[in-house]
């Protein structure tokens, strides 16, 4: 597990804090999304950046004189800089995390944007992940599904990295944390000297 922890890059110090942080809370595992949700991003960019070249060799463009010819330069190499500055940070935003009490989905952007929904170990009923065509497999990665208690409470995260691997030590997390609890009442039974019933 502490392999494929590293090979993902979502490892984290066990005691890492975060904002809503609770007492005896640790990080278990901690990720992004997959580069492919940039793809998009990126073909949009690539297009841009062909009708820029079109125009820079085209004659309208050489009959603009030398000093607006710069100063569109300039605003054109800007705004791409932004553009690419401003996508990949709220990329970073997104985050996937989860602890030994909980699965937290922060979805965060750089201007006016902060949302964060916290799914409690104990409401987990079931735990499933999709990989569909040759595309998903390819890259390695996929749908994960979080269903709750009830019939109606489901939770998709797509574009999960390493998607089986994660479902995986996600579900160990989940089975620990249902066996700390299971063990609760009997333990505190044994500190009071009551023997549990039979």
């Amino acid at each position: 597990m502490h392999f494929w922890k590293a090979f993902l890059h979502i490892g984290a110090p066990r005691k890492r804090d975060f904002p809503g942080h609770q007492p005896g809370e640790h990080v278990e595992l901690i990720t992004v999304l997959h580069w492919v949700s940039l793809v998009p991003f990126f073909f949009q960019v690539a297009i841009l950046f062909g009708l820029s070249i079109w125009f820079i060799t085209s004659d309208l463009y050489s009959e603009i004189t030398d000093v607006p010819r710069i100063f569109t330069m300039s605003i054109v190499v800007a705004l791409f800089i932004h553009a690419l500055c401003f996508r990949l940070y709220n990329y970073s935003l997104k985050v996937i995390l989860v602890t030994n009490f909980r699965v937290i989905d922060i979805r965060h952007s750089v201007f006016l944007k902060r949302e964060r929904e916290a799914i409690p170990m104990f409401n987990i009923q079931d735990l499933r992940y999709q990989q569909s065509g040759i595309f998903q497999r390819i890259f390695h990665y996929g749908t994960l599904m979080i269903l709750g208690s009830s019939t109606d409470l489901k939770y998709v995260f797509r574009y999960v990295p390493r998607v089986n691997k994660f479902h995986h030590i996600l579900a160990e997390v989940h089975q620990k944390r249902l066996r700390e609890q299971s063990s609760f009442p009997s333990a505190m039974l044994r500190e009071k000297g009551i023997p549990p019933a039979s």
